[in-house]
């Protein structure tokens, strides 16, 4: 089978979720946040799997995986 290309779904909560891990594991920070904020849009759900997640530990550090990977509760007490 070919792999899937993210072109090819970009609309695949899974594809993004896993390019997210790709890119926190080549320590690129960066687009690992925006693959991940990409994912969490598609599916909420993934909010909770990426604070799980083991491959994000380096992103634990950064703001905006926090700020994305917040509980809804924990979102409304910081507005």
């Amino acid at each position: 089978a070919l792999p899937i290309l993210e072109q090819d779904e970009p609309e695949n909560p899974r594809v993004q979720y896993m390019l997210a891990v790709a890119y926190a594991l080549a320590n690129n920070v960066d687009l690992a946040v925006a693959y991940l904020e990409r994912t969490i849009e598609l599916e909420p759900d993934n909010r909770i799997l990426a604070r799980q997640e083991p491959d994000f530990e380096r992103l634990h550090e950064d703001a905006r995986f926090e700020a994305l990977t917040a509980s809804e509760e924990e979102n409304e007490e910081s507005e």
